[in-house]
């Protein structure tokens, strides 16, 4: 897994991708620490895009639901978009996809933050 900032918007919208898989302890540690300094720098929206993530293992979907939470304990709110077909039904049967909005396109979850 790796991480790409890809932009800050007004200083408080972070839009990052999420590359590969999201599992093992130094990834979910990896992921931990991007949240948490973008929480300690006052930025508490986020969009996560997943378009080239296939797999989210538990340790990672507790880390996206934990974050989420945090987020939205801030003042913000956590979105993703783009995600593939195994992904829509991960969030699906994990009922993620009612604790967390989903967006087909990233110019989408942009537009749910304007």
């Amino acid at each position: 897994m790796s991480l790409t900032e890809e932009e800050i918007i007004n200083n408080s919208i972070v839009k990052v991708a999420i590359h590969g898989r999201i599992a093992g302890s130094i990834k979910i540690a990896a992921l931990n620490d991007f949240f948490k300094l973008h929480f300690s720098e006052g930025r508490n929206k986020f969009i996560i895009d997943l378009h080239e993530t296939d797999f989210i293992g538990s340790g990672g979907l507790g880390v996206v639901v934990e974050k989420s939470k945090e987020s939205i304990d801030l003042g913000g709110e956590m979105v993703v978009c783009t995600l593939c077909d195994e992904m829509k039904e991960l969030f699906r049967i994990t009922n993620l996809d009612k604790k967390i909005k989903i967006f087909d396109t990233v110019e989408d979850a942009k537009a749910f933050f304007s």
